[in-house]
């Protein structure tokens, strides 16, 4: 059955719900060479159970049927194949055994529970890709990930795949639908309590419970089994691997920017540092001078003032040139020794 080939949500129109159930277009080389399939979760074998939606004439439908589709194909089923038309005798017998099936065909589909139970044990391929040329990646996981979309309990519509031209944006927000993924597939489990003709509400309560423990085993494997199908499409995706390279050189490149930076900065400070050395070294040079040149002052000086007082006392007499050279500047001794 291709009817989950494709992923309109569950309120699709019939006209959109037919166009999707028409087949997944893959051609009849599926799978492509070098395509593998793993089996994750209970495989579902060939139902041998009434096909409800076939004895309402939906088979082309199925899961994609709205209620009021339902409704209008039982209708149209009752009155053509209503026992009343059909003569006394086996026929007739045959006529009644098939009217009766088709009314719990309606019954069954015309309610959520029994019906979602059914949906969820109606034939499925369960089967999922592997390994794939990189080539072959968006026809092979595409189509696959169409078939799950219809476990969705999500409103709206399930984002599809995409192609190489897909933005990134929208890559991101579809693996981060399908990482969080709610699947309202039921798995009935064998031991199961038959609800019909319970009429305590404790016993019927009790009994849900029951069977709800029982089921979570397949719940539990079948999270399993998207999850690890949504991490090797992920790894497989060439969008991925190109937008890993992106970020990986742009961390690169804002890494080498960083160290430029920082050579830069580091440059800028030695040389600062060497044009500060250089100008201490310059004002050194100069301090050095103009100390030679205040030693050379004082020395000349002290000589001129020693000249002085030799003279002022070959003129006046030791004693008293000692007490006015004490008192006089040097300028003042060459002045008074003229």
């Amino acid at each position: 059955d291709d009817s989950d080939a494709t992923h309109p949500s569950r309120s699709a129109t019939p006209s959109l719900a037919r166009a999707a159930s028409t087949g997944s277009g893959l051609g009849d080389d599926w799978p492509p060479p070098g395509v593998t399939f793993t089996t994750k979760g209970k495989k579902k074998k060939k139902s041998k159970r009434m096909d409800l939606y076939k004895l309402l004439g939906l088979e082309g439908v199925r899961f994609l049927a709205t209620e009021r589709e339902v409704k209008l194909a039982y209708h149209k089923t009752a009155l053509e194949h209503h026992p009343d038309k059909v003569a006394e005798g086996a026929a007739r017998v045959a006529a009644e055994a098939h009217f009766k099936n088709v009314q719990k065909a309606y019954e069954t589909l015309m309610d959520p529970s029994k019906r979602r139970e059914f949906d969820s044990t109606d034939d499925f391929d369960d089967t999922l890709p592997a390994e794939c040329a990189p080539e072959d990646f968006y026809t092979v996981f595409g189509a696959a990930f169409r078939r799950n979309a219809r476990w969705s309990s999500a409103d709206g519509v399930v984002p599809d795949l995409g192609d190489a031209d897909t933005p990134w944006a929208d890559v991101d927000a579809f693996y981060d639908f399908w990482y969080a993924f709610k699947s309202w597939r039921e798995f009935p489990h064998e031991d199961e309590e038959d609800l019909d003709g319970v009429e305590s509400r404790e016993e019927k309560r009790w009994l849900e419970r029951h069977n709800a423990r029982l089921r979570v085993a397949g719940k539990k494997e079948e999270a399993r089994r998207i999850r690890s199908f949504v991490e090797s499409a992920y790894e497989r995706d060439p969008r991925v691997a190109e937008h890993k390279a992106r970020k990986k050189a742009e961390r690169h490149a804002k890494k080498n920017a960083k160290e430029a930076d920082r050579l830069a900065r580091e440059a800028e400070e030695a040389s600062a540092a060497e044009a500060a050395a250089a100008e201490q070294a310059v004002a050194a040079a100069a301090a050095a001078v103009a100390a030679a040149a205040e030693k050379k002052q004082r020395e000349k000086d002290k000589k001129a003032a020693q000249k002085a007082r030799s003279r002022l006392r070959a003129a006046a007499g030791d004693a008293y040139v000692d007490d006015l050279c004490a008192a006089l500047a040097t300028a003042a001794l060459d002045d008074l020794s003229a």
